[in-house]
C-alpha cells in the first residue's frame, strides 16, 4: 500500500502548508482571481457600468423581497474588491518601481491603466492639453503611484471588515438555540 505524499514524514512543512486534496481548490482560486484581475484591468470600464446597473438591479431586487437585506451592502463590498483593487491599488504599486515590464502582459496592462488613471485624473484636474492618444498617462510622480496604491489597499479593508461582518451576523442568526 503506498505511503500518501501528505502524511510522509519527511515533508511535515506541506502538511501546515496546503493539504494536497485542496491543491486543486487553489489553483482554481488562483487562476479565477488572476482572470477578475486582468478582467478588471482591461475592460475598467465596461465592469464599472456592469456594476452600476447590478447594484441597481440588487437594489431593485431587495426592494420587491426577492434578495435578504443588506444585498446591496454586500454587492458594493464585491464591486469595490473587483474593481478598485486591481486598478487603482496593485497597478500603481507595480507602475511606480516599473515592476510591469517584468511581468507578461505588463505593457498592455500598464497601457490600459494608464488610460483609466487619465480618465481618473482629468474627473478632478481638468488638463485639456493631454489627451489619451497622445500620452495615455496622467503626471503622475512616483510618490502619487505609491500614496494612491496604499491609500487604495488600505480602504479596501473597510468592504473586507464589512463582508465579513455580514456573514458573521448571519451565522449567529441562523445557528439553532
Amino acid at each position: 500500500m503506498p505511503r500518501d505524499i501528505v502524511s510522509n514524514p519527511m515533508m511535515p512543512a506541506m502538511n501546515r502548508f496546503i493539504p494536497l486534496k485542496k491543491l486543486p481548490e487553489a489553483i482554481g482560486y488562483a487562476c479565477a482571481g488572476i482572470l477578475v484581475f486582468l478582467l478588471s484591468v482591461y475592460l475598467f470600464p465596461f465592469v464599472a457600468l456592469a456594476a452600476v446597473i447590478g447594484l441597481l438591479a440588487t437594489i431593485a431586487g431587495e426592494a420587491c423581497h426577492v434578495l435578504p437585506r443588506k444585498s446591496w451592502l454586500r454587492f458594493t463590498c464585491w464591486a469595490w474588491l473587483v474593481l478598485m483593487i486591481p486598478t487603482f491599488g496593485i497597478m500603481p504599486l507595480l507602475m511606480a518601481p516599473r515592476l510591469l515590464r517584468e511581468f507578461p502582459l505588463g505593457n498592455s496592462l500598464g497601457i490600459s491603466t494608464g488610460i483609466t488613471l487619465s480618465g481618473a485624473y482629468d474627473l478632478f484636474v481638468p488638463t485639456p492639453e493631454l489627451f489619451a492618444w497622445d500620452h495615455p498617462f496622467p503626471p503622475l510622480t512616483n510618490a502619487h503611484l505609491y500614496a494612491m496604491g496604499f491609500a487604495t489597499l488600505i480602504l479596501s479593508l473597510l468592504p473586507v471588515y464589512c463582508l465579513i461582518r455580514i456573514q458573521s451576523a448571519r451565522v449567529v442568526r441562523d445557528t439553532p438555540r
